[in-house]
């Protein structure tokens, strides 16, 4: 369901993340995962528009599983540069903000993010939220107020238009001629766009 251009949210900033590509930094494990599959990936082909084509349905299928399940592997991602100190900045100086994650099961969501020390001084029941399409996003970011998300993937930011700003999260550089969106390359450019007003 998506709200008319109309229903836009005005008031306090409210701002929503996305967690895979956003806050959690799979390129890593996605590289070495890759390989157990023949298959050697340059950081930039890492990103989620571009990897299903490098694998027969099937196999790309187990790799997501194996890359999000349950398991070491999957909790042993790490947390992008800068994440965890403008989070703490933001709690600090009373900037609300939620998660709003696309994940099939939430439990190992929310496992990772305890694995990364962000359940329960960042992230809870009450401003976390797993959701099963893009259209669902914009649903929970009118719900909670969002007025900036930001989202390493373009079709969910197509899909959440009730959101005053949205932002692309482009920590590799590659979506050079991206004019829908503001791109941003890391939390150093987050941060100074959640606090510049």
């Amino acid at each position: 369901m998506m709200l008319k251009n109309n229903t836009i949210q005005t008031g306090p900033r409210i701002v929503g993340f996305d967690m895979d590509g956003v806050i959690i930094n799979h390129a890593p494990n996605k590289i070495m995962l890759a390989k157990r599959y023949a298959v050697t990936l340059r950081p930039e082909e890492t990103h989620s528009e571009l990897l299903p084509g490098k694998f027969p349905r099937e196999e790309y299928l187990a790799f997501q599983n194996m890359l999000y399940g349950n398991s070491d592997f999957a909790l042993s991602a790490p947390l992008m540069l800068g994440a965890f100190d403008v989070l703490h900045e933001m709690k600090d100086r009373g900037i609300p903000f939620v998660l709003i994650s696309r994940r099939r099961e939430p439990e190992n969501a929310i496992r990772l993010l305890k694995e990364r020390k962000l359940w329960g001084d960042f992230f809870t029941e009450a401003n976390a939220f797993f959701v099963g399409t893009p259209e669902e996003k914009n649903v929970a970011s009118v719900r909670e107020g969002v007025t900036h998300f930001f989202d390493d993937e373009r079709k969910v930011l197509r899909a959440i238009p009730d959101v005053k700003r949205r932002f692309l999260f482009d920590s590799l550089r590659q979506f050079n001629d991206e004019d829908e969106f503001e791109r941003v390359f890391d939390w150093k450019m987050l941060r100074q766009i959640v606090f510049e007003e």
